[in-house]
């Protein structure tokens, strides 16, 4: 296993809570949003959805649907639903597993006509309640063609939007997926922006919960930190993990140290976890890729 492997262990799901919507949800559920496009498939992370949208080349009919369910693993008694408030043909299977203790994954298939030939997949997935509704606005959103420019990212990255901030790193960091980046030596750091402080509060407990629960390490240190984040005074707590495998197969230190932190930036509420591996920073410090979003202040 690498250590870039090691890394995508905190890229974890968060959850989602249901609420009363509108146009202007709408127009915030998208503006939350990252989309990186690669080849005929495009990739979104938004609000704590992993979401996945692609062609596919089978019509919306019997036959198609039917080879479409084989492709991704739907069994044929999966019950399906449709929303008439798309307007156009569509179906939407959900299959539900179990992620770690307590906490449910969500894997969410809607199936759109597009053409006589082709049919549109978007794939959803989150850990924790749906937020069916925020779905199918986001649905909505795709099949109007109502998600701007400005939310899609170079999959090469030299400059980044950090809750509406830019932020130059140069072109040594990479997308792991939308919302997560990791730069070699320097640190990862994956985020969602959500429209309450309450639902980021939430999805930062849920992520802690999940690393903690399937990390293949030993917990060494848990402890709160004062730390300013964007220019603002907060907490984050701060684990520090010792990896189960041996120095020398891991090509460096294989203690790892992750930060989770919660914070209202510029109208956003930020959920946000970064990591680094201790030789990367001295002891007390972060690498400095971390150091454009966070300083300790201990």
């Amino acid at each position: 296993m690498t250590r870039r492997n090691l890394y995508l262990i905190i890229i974890l799901f968060l959850p989602i809570f249901s609420f009363v919507y509108s146009q202007d949800n709408l127009t915030e559920i998208v503006s939350n949003s990252q989309g990186i496009k690669q080849d005929n498939k495009i990739f979104f992370e938004v609000e704590g959805y992993s979401v996945l949208v692609q062609l596919e080349d089978q019509p919306f009919n019997d036959q198609g649907l039917f080879i479409l369910r084989n492709r991704y693993f739907i069994e044929k008694d999966t019950k399906f639903t449709t929303d008439t408030s798309l307007k156009i043909k569509n179906r939407s299977y959900a299959l539900t597993s179990k992620l770690t203790k307590g906490i449910l994954k969500n894997e969410v298939y809607y199936i759109l006509y597009y053409s006589d030939k082709e049919s549109r997949l978007v794939k959803f997935i989150n850990a924790g309640p749906r937020d069916i509704k925020m779905e199918q606005l986001f649905v909505k959103a795709i099949i109007n063609d109502l998600i701007p420019k400005q939310q899609f990212a170079s999959i090469t990255i030299d400059t980044i939007y950090f809750a509406g901030r830019k932020i130059k790193l140069g072109t040594v960091c990479q997308w792991m997926e939308p919302h997560n980046i990791q730069c070699d030596r320097l640190g990862q750091m994956n985020w969602s922006e959500y429209r309450t402080l309450d639902k980021a509060k939430s999805a930062t407990q849920i992520q802690h919960d999940i690393t903690a629960n399937k990390f293949g390490a030993k917990l060494l240190e848990e402890k709160e930190v004062s730390v300013t984040f964007e220019g603002e005074k907060t907490k984050a707590l701060m684990t520090k993990w010792k990896i189960k495998i041996p120095k020398m197969l891991m090509g460096g230190s294989n203690i790892l140290i992750v930060f989770y932190v919660t914070e209202k930036v510029r109208d956003k509420f930020i959920s946000c976890t970064m990591s680094h591996y201790s030789e990367e920073a001295p002891e007390g410090k972060l690498p400095k890729m971390l150091t454009e979003i966070m300083q300790l202040t201990d």
